[in-house]
């Protein structure tokens, strides 16, 4: 593995699987594993993770420039941030599952012209994946079966919460409208 730089920063994906909380599902799984890495020349972040079930890992993170998550699988998935954003290099978010192998199930993002930063997620008892997090301008969500929602507020910063199938489409997207005036 690399060593991080100022220009390069590498966030590693470590799935910390403690013995006391796998007691319950009566496996021995793996104190911690290695899955997957995330690098590019901006600033790449795994922003959270969630485990599922069957082992699954779902991995929220967002990119300012291009960036390429790598498994232990020898896979890869790369995100290309536009570099004409209306700020500059904005930033772009992605949702990934990986299995236990660190093979990669899906892929989604959700771009657009300003800021997106994903903050949590979370596996709901149905199965299917829950985000949250923030846009500046427009966004659009493209789910691993490339279809797209589209939520357009113009130049204000919202706060969202998606919801994705356990494919990695996503259901519906709600932007959640902050009035950040005084009164």
């Amino acid at each position: 593995m690399k060593t991080p730089s100022h220009t390069t920063n590498y966030a590693i994906l470590m799935a910390c699987l403690l013995a006391a909380f796998c007691s319950a599902c009566g496996e021995e799984r793996t104190p911690f594993r290695l899955l997957a890495e995330l690098h590019g020349p901006g600033y790449d972040f795994i922003r959270e993770i969630a485990v599922d079930g069957q082992d699954d890992t779902y991995i929220l993170g967002d990119c300012s420039l291009t960036c390429t998550l790598s498994t232990i699988a020898g896979e890869s998935r790369i995100l290309e941030v536009d570099p004409t954003d209306i700020v500059g290099p904005g930033h772009d978010i992605f949702v990934a599952r990986l299995d236990r192998e660190g093979h990669i199930a899906w892929f989604s993002t959700g771009r657009g012209p300003g800021i997106e930063v994903g903050f949590d997620i979370a596996v709901l008892p149905t199965g299917k994946i829950a985000v949250v997090g923030t846009f500046s301008h427009d966004m659009t969500f493209e789910g691993s079966d490339g279809n797209t929602i589209r939520i357009a507020v113009g130049e204000k910063e919202q706060s969202f919460v998606a919801v994705l199938n356990p494919e990695g489409v996503f259901e519906w997207v709600l932007p959640l409208e902050s009035d950040t005036t005084k009164a």
